[in-house]
Order: C-alpha cells, then structure tokens, then sequence
C-alpha cells in the first residue's frame, strides 16, 4: 500500500462478489473515503516486518450540502470484516473537516478483529462517534450487528453508537477507552418484528469519565419483559484517562436518557465476575456502588462482583495521556483481579497483547494470543 489509496483502489474494483482484500505496507498512508452499497468485503492488513506498522489516516472528506461531515467507512447493506488494522483519525488542520464516523454502517454486519483505533483525547465537534450501527427497517427478518475482538478503540467522544432493535453488539477480549461514554445504546421501536436485542461485553476491560453505558431504552408494556438483555462477565472497570496525574475525576458507571431508577425496568443486565475499580464505585446514586449496585439490578442480574481496595486495581494507579497504550492497562499482580475468572485467570483484557507492536505482528509461532470466548453467541 505505500503506493496505493486503498479507498481509491477498491472503488475501482469489481466487489459483485464476496470478496478478501490484503493491504500490506508500512508507516502512515492517507486513505480516501471507502464506500461500500450491497458488498461482501473483508480486508486483512498486514504491516512489513521490522518497520513502522501500516497506519491509516483518512483523506478529509468535503462535507455533504448540508454541511454535515460524511463517514470515512460507509458500509449499506452487506459485511465487512478488518482484521490488524491500525486506523489514526486526528484533525488534519486547516478548515479541512473530520469525518462525522470511522465506520457508520446501515442494514450491515460490521466484525472487527485486532484493530487498533486512536482519535483525539478530547471529544471532536465533527467526529460524532467511532462506530455508529443502524438498521432503518427490517430485511427478511435478518439480523446484522457489530462484532468487536482483540482491539484497541480510544476517543475521547462517544465509541460506539448502536441500535440494538436488530443489532446485536459483542465485544469481547478488547481496550475502550473514552471520555465519555464507550457504549451509546438505543432500542428503535416500532419495527415489525423484533429478534431480541442483545449486547454482550467480555474479558474487557474499559476506561470511561462520563459513563461506560448510556442507554436509550423505552419502557415495555407492563405484560412484556424489558427490550434489552445485557451481558457483561469478566471485565474490569476502571478510572478515566487524565491529562494530568494531578486528581482523578469521578466516574459514572451508567447514564440513561430515562430516569436512572426506571433503568432496570428497561434493560436486564446480566452482571458475572465483573471487576469495578475504587475510582469508578464511589457514587452511584448517590451511595457507594458496592452496596447498591446489585441490589439496583435485581436478585440473580449480578453474580460475583469485584469491589474493594484490593479488587480491580492496575499495576499504573493512575494512567494520563502522554503515557496512554494498552499495556498502561495492566492488573496490579497482587489484586484480586488476576485470578478471579472463573477458571482462575485474570479478568479484563489481556492488554499486553493489544500494544502496536504486537497487534502489528499478529501471533507468532509459540506466542498465540488465546482469545476467551463468550458464552453468549449472536453471530
């Protein structure tokens, strides 16, 4: 790819049928816009060895008549899958415009795996969030959604923006990182029919200032149960990214658009062996999180949860910018964290193997990187 804009290449390209594309090269490359409408694609990057990773940063796309930014990935109606894509979205200067997403797909399934994303520390005007998923109607009753595995997301605005009416949301094995929320959740009504909405978070872990879920649920006639099924298990939650090591602000576990206390009326959460740092427990309305917070959910929704001093707790007490990867993510070898799986294994995400460099190598013979499946399944 050093001498190739991979937007402009698979423009030109015939995609009528499935199809795999190989990207390799090295150091930052500028990519223009990528379009796909009723295609099947996946693309695999890989970056020459011994040199700087393949970097992508997007072409500024001029903005629509309306004067809104445009997607630098638009994905409508088909599949795309990246694997060990290193993707570098920061404002490129002048009067040049942020895209409005790195990826916004409609009617699609969108599977992400050991990709490495970076934005601006600091939430952008233009760039509304990384991901956005949505699916205006229902296709033959098809269900697409967003599958994430062994990477690396970091913005400071919104990560992830998904309607979950058709859209099933896994996560699993990875590093967000935001300053606001990692998780926008919506439940459209009104479609014809409903397959269950169904997110599923874990062997995560995850960094948030002003929520890691926010949800956007609307109630369910009394008879019916909630809309929304959640299921978090082995991941940890801990404090917000700093600029300085000067203080560490307070964190929200979640925020809703409804009333906080109608929250469980709308949404099941299925809470396992989840970690929660000191800096994330201190308020949850109002009162600590260890003694509200299963309580909150409902007798069964939160099995075996991690609180203390000596719980969920990194090995870097406090992790501010100038030092931000994913290994700054590391557990404290001597907290409860690092054996309480159920097997016995650390929980959270295995965040050494999520740096660059290894990201950019892929497995190497006698280092493969396990990845602890869900036992929650939507694909």
């Amino acid at each position: 790819m050093n001498k190739v804009d991979l937007g402009q290449f698979l423009a030109s390209q015939d995609l009528s049928k499935p199809t795999i594309v190989e990207a390799t090269g090295f150091g930052l490359r500028k990519c223009s816009p990528i379009v796909l409408t009723d295609k099947q694609l996946k693309i695999v990057f890989k970056s020459s060895r011994g040199k700087f990773p393949l970097t992508l940063q997007p072409i500024p796309r001029r903005s629509d008549r309306s004067g809104k930014s445009l997607p630098w990935i638009t994905v409508r109606n088909g599949t795309l899958e990246m694997e060990g894509g290193v993707f570098r979205l920061h404002p490129p200067g002048g009067n040049l415009p942020m895209p409005s997403h790195w990826i916004r797909a409609e009617n699609s399934t969108v599977q992400l795996a050991r990709c490495y994303v970076t934005a601006p520390f600091a939430k952008h005007e233009r760039l509304s969030s990384l991901v956005r998923i949505s699916q205006p109607e229902l296709t033959n009753g098809k269900r697409n959604g967003l599958s994430v595995e062994q990477s690396y997301l970091q913005y400071g605005g919104d990560l992830i923006d998904i309607d979950l009416a058709a859209n099933p949301l896994r996560v699993q094995n990875s590093l967000l990182v935001s300053q606001n929320h990692l998780f926008d959740i919506k439940y459209q009504k009104g479609l014809k029919e409903k397959p269950g909405a169904v997110f599923s978070v874990s062997n995560c872990t995850l960094s948030s200032l002003n929520g890691f879920f926010h949800f956007d649920i609307p109630q369910a006639p009394p008879t019916e149960k909630p809309y929304v099924n959640g299921y978090v298990s082995e991941t940890v939650f801990v404090a917000p990214v700093t600029i300085s090591a000067r203080n560490t602000p307070m964190a929200s576990l979640v925020t809703s658009s409804s009333n906080l206390e109608e929250l469980p009326k709308r949404l099941w959460w299925w809470g396992n062996r989840n970690g929660f740092s000191p800096k994330v427990t201190q308020n949850f309305m109002g009162q600590p999180a260890e003694k509200i917070w299963p309580e909150f959910w409902g007798p069964g929704h939160v099995q075996s949860p991690l609180f203390g001093a000596d719980g969920a707790v990194l090995f870097n007490r406090q992790i501010v910018t100038r030092d931000l990867k994913p290994s700054t993510f590391i557990l404290f070898e001597k907290s409860k964290a690092v054996s309480w799986g159920a097997d016995g294994r650390p929980i959270g995400a295995d965040v050494e193997k999520l740096d660059l460099s290894d990201l950019a190598a892929g497995e190497q013979p006698g280092k493969a990187t396990p990845v602890r499946k869900s036992n929650n399944p939507l694909f």
